[in-house]
């Protein structure tokens, strides 16, 4: 792992998204290893939300976190950076409202039937 993010909340951050992906019937890879002509870790990769690709979550006390937005875009990726505190545990609601905020990208036949594609304050 690069340098920088707190190994506990990293572990915690992906041991939610694993949790999440049971619960909301999400495909979800945590942690992630992101490889651009280098590995990059990430707490997690979801499928189908933020991009057709998928979204990369890192951690943004990442200490490459600049070098691997710039890495995820250059390769078609969309990564979410969130807050070394946040995503720790497994909130429903919260989880929700951020795969909603990222939007479904994949085929309409697949939606999670709790998807509404509500951006975040609406």
């Amino acid at each position: 792992m690069a340098s920088g993010p707190d190994l506990e909340a990293f572990s915690d951050q992906a041991a939610a998204w694993k949790e999440a992906a049971e619960d909301l019937g999400l495909r979800v890879e945590a942690p992630f290893e992101f490889n651009a002509g280098k590995a990059y870790h990430c707490v997690a990769r979801v499928e189908w939300f933020g991009s057709s690709n998928g979204v990369l979550i890192a951690r943004m006390d990442d200490d490459d976190i600049s070098e691997m937005r710039t890495a995820a875009k250059a390769s078609g990726q969309y990564m979410s950076a969130i807050a070394p505190g946040a995503y720790r545990s497994y909130d429903r609601d919260h989880f929700v409202a951020t795969l909603d905020d990222w939007a479904w990208f994949g085929p309409a036949e697949l939606t999670p039937p709790w998807y509404t594609g509500t951006p975040w304050g609406h």
